[in-house]
Formats: structure tokens, sequence, C-alpha cells
């Protein structure tokens, strides 16, 4: 009973609860009846009130097994719709560090072959016998020195 949170499944409880009280109650009725030799009246009761309760009780067994089921189906669903979710998101994120880590190594890459490439203009030039040439280096780093 503590565990069962939800109205509906609350209800449903206590109706097999209630289905239960009855059905033991008609089964006390004819065991009764069978340990006083009332061997008729005991068959009577069981095809008229005993097996018609137990039916009953497996009634609303079921109808809670059904909702116990729809509410499994339901909480997977929900996980599967977060699941998806996460994994949507871990998908932008990976993409978007992608194009970062891109955007980034074609910077640093642009920052080399930049100076380099003008080093070697300036070089072919000179060999050319344009010592006139004028290299204009920018920046303090090795190849700005080199220039």
């Amino acid at each position: 009973d503590r565990l069962v949170r939800r109205p509906d499944a609350r209800a449903l409880l206590a109706d097999i609860h209630t289905a239960r009280q009855q059905y033991v109650a008609s089964l006390r009725q004819v065991d009764d009846d069978v340990a006083a030799a009332k061997r008729e009246a005991a068959v009577q009761r069981v095809q008229a009130e005993t097996l018609p309760l137990l039916d009953a009780l497996q009634e609303r067994s079921g109808a809670l097994t059904r909702l116990q089921k729809q509410m499994a189906e339901d909480s997977g669903r929900a996980v599967l719709a977060g699941t998806l979710q996460a994994e949507r998101l871990a998908l932008v994120l990976g993409a978007g560090a992608l194009l970062l880590g891109v955007a980034f190594a074609w910077a640093l890459a642009r920052s080399v072959t930049v100076p380099v490439r003008a080093a070697v203009e300036a070089s072919r030039r000179v060999a050319e016998g344009d010592l006139a040439a004028r290299i204009e280096a920018e920046g303090r780093d090795e190849i700005a020195e080199l220039l």
C-alpha cells in the first residue's frame, strides 16, 4: 500500500483487497459447509458465489496489472525521450567543439604559413637579384625575427 502513489492505482488496490476479502469469506463458508458434511450446499455456494467472486478478484488483479504495464511503458517512453534529448545535446556540443577545433587549427596554421610564404617570396626575389626588396616582419616570434 505504501508503494502505491497514484490515486487510480490506490483505488484498484482497494478494490482488490475488498474482492479478496469477499472471496476468502465465501471460501471459508464453503470450508465450513464441507466440515459440516453439507456437500451440496458447499458445491452450490462454490458455483453460485465463490467462483464469481474469484473471477471478480482476477479481473481486478488484471486491471492493476494492465495499469502497471501502462505505467512502465510511459516511464520507458519518458526515459527514452530524455536519452534522445541528451544524445542530441551531445551531438550538438561535439559538432561545436569540432568546428571550434577546426577554426583554431586553421588560425594556427595560417599564423605560420603566411609569414613563411612571405619569407619564401623574399628569398626568391633576392635570388633573382632584387636586393632592394623590402621585407616587412610583423610580430615578435621567431619567424618575424628571421625576416
